[in-house]
């Protein structure tokens, strides 16, 4: 299965699953996963996988949201992309949603 972690690392960026205990400096990536798992072990076992990428930054970052959708792109997966500014937190998150479907080891 693909390494989602390894792959937003390549980004150069900070990255964590769901969320980091202490926020790094900006800017930063967590990612969450739901997963869905079809077949048997007798069979073609199947995971149906919806992925969010979460970039935090002080300012837009276009060149770390290049750098994301280069690697999406990489990987062969449609994706979306949403930006908003969180007042409280005074930073911009940049969402990008996408599904996969792959074979289980």
């Amino acid at each position: 299965m693909t390494d989602i972690q390894a792959v937003l690392e390549r980004t150069g960026a900070k990255v964590n699953p769901v969320r980091f205990l202490k926020a790094p400096p900006l800017p930063w990536i967590v990612w969450l996963e739901r997963r869905e798992n079809y077949g048997t072990d007798d069979s073609s076992p199947i995971a149906h996988r919806e992925i969010t990428v979460e970039l935090y930054a002080e300012k837009i970052d276009l060149r770390m949201e290049r750098r994301i959708a280069a690697e999406l792109d990489a990987l062969g997966v449609d994706y979306s992309t949403e930006r908003v500014w969180i007042s409280d937190e005074k930073m911009f998150e940049t969402i990008y949603n996408f599904e996969m479907e792959e074979k289980r080891n």
